[in-house]
């Protein structure tokens, strides 16, 4: 497997981000303008183009979708945390993910800008990696926001006595429809504790979920869905030979036999 396969769902939101803005085609832009994939990452100002502050970004990110668009507009956020086009002081970047992070983890906040806000801080800490033809800086406070978000949904999971969120949870929405709080909690901490490790998947990321499997208990067949599971289940696909005990992820934590998935 290829270490810094980027997982489908943020594949398919690097190739939205190649459109140009109203839905329109490559044509319509100015000669002169950077090339995609971040071009978009530019705003508006009357009729002329200009470079995307932190306030920007983050007006454009809440502002509704553009037609023919399926997504909120995250590019300019990405384009700031990763100072493609200016540099800022950390002070200025730290500020923008912990507004970012604040949007992930309100529920009352739409899933989709949830979900976006949530991968621009993975491609901005990716940057090198996601934008490989871009002059961009990895945001290294990428990981710590992340890290952030994971841990304060995990810890608004509640203790059914098993001392594991993951297995709690699948716990709760057993037998529940897809549309239940429980299921919905589940997810977002499956995808948060992803986001940790695509961040920085050669580093800190893979190094957390290492370590978030030497703190957590080994599964026995009737806790497949664990925290042990879990992370070892992306190593397992992404990052295979780094996985400490293969035979007892295949035994118990696999689609067969793990009861919450």
């Amino acid at each position: 497997m290829r270490k810094n396969r980027i997982a489908i769902w943020a594949l398919a939101s690097i190739i939205a981000t190649m459109v140009a803005p109203n839905g329109g085609s490559a044509q319509e832009w100015p000669e002169g303008l950077p090339p995609p994939p971040l071009r978009s990452a530019l705003v508006r100002d009357g009729d002329a183009w200009r470079f995307p502050t932190p306030l920007d970004a983050l007006r454009v990110l809440r502002e509704p979708p553009r037609p023919g668009r399926w997504r909120p507009e995250s590019d300019p956020v990405v384009a700031v945390l990763a100072q493609r086009f200016e540099t800022r002081s950390r002070t200025e970047l730290n500020a923008l993910a912990d507004a970012l992070a604040a949007l992930v983890l309100d529920e009352s906040v739409d899933k989709d800008l949830r979900r976006e806000a949530t991968l621009a801080l993975v491609f901005a800490a990716n940057a090198d990696k996601s934008y490989p033809d871009e002059a961009v800086v990895p945001y290294e406070g990428g990981f710590d926001a992340l890290v952030r978000i994971y841990e304060t949904m995990v810890s608004r999971i509640p203790d059914d006595g098993s001392d594991d969120p993951f297995y709690s949870l699948g716990r709760a929405f057993a037998g529940k429809t897809g549309d239940s709080l429980e299921y919905a909690r589940y997810e977002q901490a499956l995808s948060a504790l992803l986001s940790v490790y695509q961040s920085e998947p050669d580093g800190r990321g893979r190094d957390y979920l290492l370590a978030l499997i030497e703190a957590s208990e080994r599964p026995d067949p009737n806790t497949g869905g664990s925290t042990w599971c879990m992370a070892s289940w992306f190593l397992y696909d992404e990052d295979r030979e780094t996985l400490p005990d293969v035979d007892v992820y295949l035994r118990h934590c696999t689609l067969g036999s793990a009861r919450s998935y």
